[in-house]
């Protein structure tokens, strides 16, 4: 495993937090400048977001698919400067600004019962800042987020000090089935945070049409969930406009273990596929999602 640079993370580390304490709408001019280069003068992987919205939404315009591919880049380049600003940003300030309006009933109902908790989460706008739900959860719960380390281990790092401000611990998904077991057998009540929309390897069971293509989903949170007998819960995110999100959560299963195979994972890409049609800016697009096709062995579900 490659080891962290110490002194690239401490420089990267000090410059990071150093800008983030500049006003929050001093961060929305650097996002208009960014958007202005990425999008008109580079084009930042135009080619793959265009290609990427034209199959997913085969019945809108030309027209319409250049309004969505435009806000896209503007909510990215929001998400850019939003993480770098919430290195420093005060607890009171993101809970102003990230508000969950549906579901609190039924995640507080789960934990009451002493439910550990599946959290399958999404690249929805600006999903850094879910940093802050653990002031929503009571104080006796773990909150960890499993992420996919980047190729650059200081850029990891710097933003795994984002996700943990409030109380989430990040571990990386091939660590974090030692963390479940040692939670689970210390009978620690815990919500895990997994991102299951990107692109997993190529030997994954699991596809479906979704928006218009063949696609294969990450299996990790219902393999986790079904062994223990965890509730699944969608969680959601949406922008209301700049620096505004809103989030809800959905019941997926109360027990895994009485869900059919594929069943988690299949009802977690159904829901995510009607929000990204109701909101298609709100998603990454940029990312190369569809980069693999299914092998001829493997049915679709």
């Amino acid at each position: 495993m490659k080891k962290r640079s110490k002194w690239k993370y401490s420089l990267l580390t000090f410059f990071v937090k150093l800008i983030s304490l500049l006003p929050l709408w001093f961060f929305y001019i650097i996002s208009e400048m960014i958007y202005f280069v990425g999008y008109h003068l580079i084009g930042y992987r135009k080619e793959i977001v265009t290609n990427n919205l034209v199959s997913s939404f085969p019945e809108k315009t030309e027209s319409e698919i250049n309004k969505i591919r435009k806000q896209f880049y503007r909510n990215f380049c929001d998400w850019l400067v939003e993480s770098v600003k919430g290195q420093t940003m005060r607890k009171n300030n993101f809970l102003k600004r990230v508000k969950v309006v549906e579901g609190m009933d039924i995640v507080n109902e789960l934990l009451s019962r002493h439910k550990n908790i599946v959290m399958m989460a999404a690249h929805l706008f600006n999903w850094e800042w879910l940093c802050i739900t653990p002031e929503y959860y009571p104080d006796n719960v773990q909150v960890v987020t499993v992420y996919q380390p980047a190729s650059n281990i200081e850029y990891t790092d710097v933003q795994n000090r984002l996700r943990s401000r409030f109380g989430i611990s990040a571990v990386s998904m091939n660590r974090i089935l030692p963390s479940v077991v040692r939670n689970h057998q210390n009978d620690r009540l815990s919500i895990y945070y997994l991102f299951a929309d990107q692109s997993p390897p190529a030997h994954n069971p699991f596809w479906t049409t979704f928006l218009n293509r063949e696609t294969s989903f990450f299996m990790g949170g219902e393999k986790i969930a079904s062994k223990f007998g965890y509730a699944v819960v969608y969680l959601d995110m949406k922008r209301k406009r700049r620096g505004r999100y809103e989030v809800a959560f959905k019941l997926i299963s109360e027990n895994a273990k009485d869900t059919a195979h594929f069943e988690i994972t299949s009802k977690y890409a159904r829901i995510l596929e009607e929000h990204i049609k109701r909101h298609p800016d709100n998603w990454l697009w940029s990312h190369r999602r569809w980069k693999r096709t299914r092998p001829k062995n493997i049915p679709i579900y």
